[in-house]
């Protein structure tokens, strides 16, 4: 759970809140961490699965048509460079972290 905080940048409270509904609707389980009793992991369940890979063709149509349409393909080159540096940049203290063992 803390991890999954940390990426999405939430507040505990309202990752909390947002995971209890998930899991009401069966689209997640929360699942103790035996390591240390204060964490939590949250599973994807089938079922949540299942309604990723439903909402995925329409969430891709929607982001084409949205934004990919309106670009020539010499535009959507350049955003893949730019969005690639960034990628790489937001990469970077993730790794740094791993190597001098900061990451937790």
């Amino acid at each position: 759970m803390f991890e999954l905080g940390d990426k999405l940048q939430w507040e505990k409270s309202r990752l909390s809140r947002q995971v209890m509904r998930m899991a009401a609707r069966g689209l997640v389980e929360r699942r103790e961490c035996l390591d240390d009793r204060r964490g939590a992991f949250v599973d994807l369940t089938p079922a949540g699965l299942e309604a990723i890979e439903a909402a995925a063709p329409e969430h891709v149509k929607l982001i084409r048509q949205v934004l990919f349409d309106a670009f020539t393909p010499e535009e959507v080159a350049s955003l893949t460079k730019l969005y690639q540096g960034v990628l790489e940049r937001l990469a970077a203290p993730a790794e740094a972290a791993e190597e001098d063992g900061s990451a937790a």
